[in-house]
């Protein structure tokens, strides 16, 4: 359960209610690393961020799509992309795999996050994890709302 996750972070071979699919495909192994390639689940605001997601597949999945989502510790979903709303080529998942997001530098605000990860095909679900991974993002500025977006600040006086 939660207890588990917050103490590793990664919560792959867990059971979860916020876990689901048709299970031609899972998600086995999920690994979270920094700029040096290091296992962590603690960032700051800025870092390199990597996850890369082991799956076995027991069933063709035709044209699969790998997705990501982070969510608020709240519940607030912050941000999520897909291979297919980046406009990926399609493509079928017929052995074991691996798929991976880098994130050369992650700019949420400092808060625990809850990172989904999903294998879905069409509008089914393969295998849809949505507490995958508790990250803990800290920051030295004390910015406000959920982002930190780049910006220069300039004045006259």
């Amino acid at each position: 359960g939660k207890e588990r996750m917050r103490g590793s972070g990664i919560n792959a071979d867990a059971d979860s209610s916020k876990r689901w699919g048709n299970g031609k495909a899972k998600i086995a192994k999920i690994e979270v690393t920094g700029s040096d390639g290091q296992r962590k689940t603690v960032f700051k605001t800025g870092e390199a961020l990597t996850i890369k997601a082991h799956y076995i597949v027991r069933e063709r999945v035709e044209d699969a799509i790998f997705g990501i989502s982070f969510f608020r510790a709240d519940g607030f979903h912050c941000y999520g992309t897909n291979t297919q709303l980046e406009q990926m080529d399609k493509f079928d998942l017929t052995k074991d795999g691996e798929f991976l997001f880098r994130f050369p530098n992650i700019e949420l605000l400092p808060c625990d996050y809850y990172v989904g990860l999903a294998i879905t095909q069409n509008t089914e679900d393969v295998d849809y994890f949505g507490d995958a991974i508790h990250l803990m993002i800290y920051s030295e500025l004390d910015d406000k709302g959920v982002t930190r977006l780049e910006h220069k600040i300039e004045y006259n006086i």
